[in-house]
C-alpha cells in the first residue's frame, strides 16, 4: 500500500547540523544553518488546539555553543536559548504549557515566546543531565552523570542516585511510558541500563 505525500512525517537529526524530513514519499534534507551536532529531538501535540510542535536541540561543549530549532515541514527555525551559556543535551515539553532543557543544569519556560530560560532547579541538579522525558506535567524524569535519576511528581523533585548511581559514567537518555521508565548509558567500560516500575498502591 503506497503512502501519499503528507500522510506521514518523520524527522531525523545528527552531526554537522543535519536534519532530514520524510513526508510519506521521500526524504529531504532541511538546511539548519548550523554545524553543531543535534543531540535530541522531541515532538508533541497541544491537546487543546491540535497544534503540533517538533523541537530539536544541538550543542557543543568545546567551545560552548547551543541551538534550539522548531521543525515545520521542510523548514527549521532557530529559537532563543537566552541567557544560557553552556552545553545542552536534552529537551522535553508539553506544548504551550511547559518546556524543559537539560545539560549543565535544568532550564524551564512556560511558553516558547517567553523572553528567557530560567534555571529552575539550582538546588536539585548536582550533576550534568543528559536526557529528560515525561508522561505529563506531573510525571517527569531526568537522568545524567554518575547515574543521576530525578523525578518530578508535580510537587517536588526526588533524586534516586542512591539506587541508580554509577561510579564511572552516567545515563545518556531516558524513556517513559505509563508506569515504566528505562534509562541507558555507560558504567565504564560496560553499558548500563536501569528499569523502573511504579508500584501500585491498593
Amino acid at each position: 500500500m503506497s503512502k501519499k505525500r503528507g500522510e506521514l512525517h518523520l524527522y531525523g537529526v545528527g552531526v554537522n547540523g543535519g536534519i532530514a524530513h520524510y513526508d510519506g514519499v521521500e526524504w529531504r534534507r532541511i538546511e539548519s544553518g548550523t554545524n553543531l551536532t543535534f543531540l535530541d529531538i522531541y515532538g508533541a501535540t497541544d491537546s487543546e488546539t491540535g497544534e503540533q510542535q517538533i523541537l530539536a536541540l544541538c550543542s557543543e561543549n568545546i567551545p560552548h555553543e547551543r541551538g534550539l530549532y522548531r521543525l515545520q515541514a521542510n523548514m527549521a527555525t532557530a529559537l532563543s536559548t537566552y541567557p544560557l551559556q553552556y552545553d545542552l543535551s536534552g529537551i522535553w515539553f508539553v506544548p504551550n504549557k511547559h518546556y524543559y532543557l537539560v545539560g549543565s543544569g535544568m532550564f524551564e519556560k512556560t511558553l516558547l515566546s517567553d523572553s528567557a530560560w530560567e534555571n529552575g532547579k539550582p538546588g536539585i541538579v548536582k550533576y550534568g543531565l543528559s536526557g529528560i522525558r515525561g508522561n505529563g506535567l506531573n510525571d517527569v524524569f531526568a537522568v545524567g552523570a554518575y547515574g543521576e535519576c530525578l523525578h518530578w511528581n508535580g510537587k517536588s523533585w526526588q533524586s534516586y542516585i542512591d539506587k541508580t548511581g554509577i561510579e564511572y559514567g552516567g545515563y545518556g537518555s531516558v524513556a517513559v511510558k505509563g508506569d515504566l521508565v528505562i534509562a541507558v548509558g555507560v558504567n565504564s567500560p560496560r553499558a548500563a541500563v536501569i528499569v523502573g516500575r511504579r508500584k501500585t498502591i491498593r
